[in-house]
């Protein structure tokens, strides 16, 4: 059976991809931003005081990177393709990674913005983050293939891990604020943006979306 599409699956993609080109824009103008420069300065005095935390906050980044992120796309969909006798769980995880890796990669290597503490002989990649996007990515797409009952501790468990990737980003000075919320924008756009291409028409037992309102519904049996 062909896949379709409906229009209304298509209306949050559209706008975080336009919402992503926007912010693009905008730093692609002003590289600096005075909310940027303001946060990182924060930190760099709070590093200061709290110097130990550099160690911890690298360790926690790593939760985006991806030798562990590829492994638990690769993992996870093998298992959910063979628990659910279904590509859907494998094509949602790896075509929403792949989406935001060529996605962020681009955007990189065009705008070429330098992080607040540039590396020697290493270009600019600041914008957007793809530490936070991939993160966005594959732990968004496990909480829409989470059972209905697991599925709310599934989202506040990504949520925090994207948070914590974000901030120990930030305490490391590899990113600046703007940097995380473009990762995360472009990350909600993939994942969304493959999951609306997945909804099959007339296949209810096989639609993950998350513009299926009972698919984000949370049983309280």
């Amino acid at each position: 059976m062909p896949v379709r599409v409906p229009r209304r699956g298509l209306v949050v993609p559209a706008g975080l991809w336009a919402l992503f080109l926007l912010q693009t824009a905008l730093i692609a103008l002003w590289p600096r931003l005075f909310v940027d420069v303001s946060v990182d300065d924060l930190i760099g005095g709070l590093q200061a005081r709290l110097p130990r935390l550099r160690g911890a906050a690298g360790f926690v980044a790593r939760l985006g990177a991806r030798e562990v992120l590829v492994p638990l796309v690769v993992g996870a969909g093998l298992v959910l393709g063979w628990r659910r006798r279904s590509l859907i769980g494998p094509a949602l995880l790896a075509g929403s990674y792949l989406l935001v890796a060529a996605a962020t990669s681009l955007v990189k290597v065009e705008l070429a913005r330098p992080q607040p503490l540039p590396l020697p002989g290493v270009p600019g990649r600041a914008f957007p983050s793809g530490h936070s996007a991939q993160a966005v990515v594959v732990f968004g797409a496990l909480v829409l293939l989470a059972p209905p009952e697991w599925r709310r501790r599934a989202l506040m468990a990504a949520a925090g891990i994207v948070a914590l990737v974000s901030v120990a980003l930030l305490w490391r000075q590899a990113h600046w604020l703007t940097d995380m919320v473009g990762g995360i924008t472009v990350g909600l756009a993939s994942l969304t943006t493959i999951d609306a291409l997945l909804l099959r028409a007339g296949d209810d037992s096989t639609r993950h979306g998350v513009f299926d309102r009972h698919q984000l519904r949370v049983s309280r049996r």
